[in-house]
């Protein structure tokens, strides 16, 4: 198979790459599996073993959850993502509900959020649940919602236009971590020490969500750019598993 564009070439699920990273396998098969709950994959967008369908107005989920998501508004695929055009276009995964999580996505922005409106592009954030955002300075704000309030994370790093990157958010009931590209980039310890409270609100690519069945996107930003690749885990994962999903990222995607 080839990774960059799902075609099936061999019929030999461990195919390697030599003399990268120890010989390590990058295939679908093998990001962290323990407590996955969602994984839209841009190159399997339709279901696992199936590859890219440019046609297709379904994100699937190749977890085996079925938290498949429906495009809305102008979105394309395109180049193994998902590209936005940061003014209408969003997917709906309906309600997901974790007490704790990690966020993951392979993602590349074409503009910034601005002064007075982030650009949250990735979560469940209206009445609770979790996301994540971009600002207008660049950095990208990662925020739970524990005891009737956000806990914010904000990023150090300042993310560059066009360019791909691996976000990754995680809360353990104690700690919100940020990680870029593999690195834990920030994190905040939740003074309470509690699970995310539940939203009322759709998992949402795209913008800021507003009930189930639409999207509010007026003191928001919608996001202008395309999305390869997005998991959701019932869990935070540890560094070495972050770095595990990163890898398979990075050469897939990146």
């Amino acid at each position: 198979m080839d990774k960059r564009t799902g075609t099936i070439i061999t019929n030999n699920p461990t195919y390697q790459i030599d003399g990268m990273l120890d010989k390590y396998v990058y295939i679908i098969d093998n990001y962290i599996g323990d407590g996955i709950l969602a994984n839209w994959d841009g190159l399997y967008n339709v279901q696992l073993n199936t590859a890219h369908n440019s046609n297709t107005e379904i994100w699937a989920d190749v977890s085996g959850n079925s938290y498949n998501g429906s495009l809305n508004g102008d979105v394309i695929w395109e180049k193994n993502g998902l590209k936005f055009n940061g003014e209408n276009g969003y997917v709906n995964f309906g309600k997901i509900y974790t007490e704790y999580i990690t966020m993951e996505t392979v993602v590349e922005f074409n503009e910034y959020g601005e002064s007075s409106k982030n650009m949250d592009w990735f979560g469940n954030p209206e009445h609770a649940g979790s996301y994540i955002s971009l600002r207008s300075d660049g950095t990208i704000l990662g925020a739970v919602n524990t005891n009737g309030v956000y806990t914010n994370c904000f990023s150090n790093e300042k993310i560059e236009l066009n360019k791909k990157y691996y976000l990754a958010l995680s809360y353990d009931g104690d700690t919100v971590k940020l990680y870029i590209n593999g690195n834990l980039d920030s994190q905040v310890n939740e003074e309470n020490k509690t699970s995310i409270l539940e939203s009322s609100t759709f998992m949402c690519i795209g913008g800021n969500p507003s009930g189930e069945n639409s999207i509010g996107l007026t003191n928001f930003k919608p996001l202008n750019g395309t999305v390869y690749a997005a998991r959701l885990y019932s869990k935070a994962l540890t560094e070495n598993e972050i770095i595990n999903n990163y890898k398979i990222d990075n050469y897939r995607y990146l």
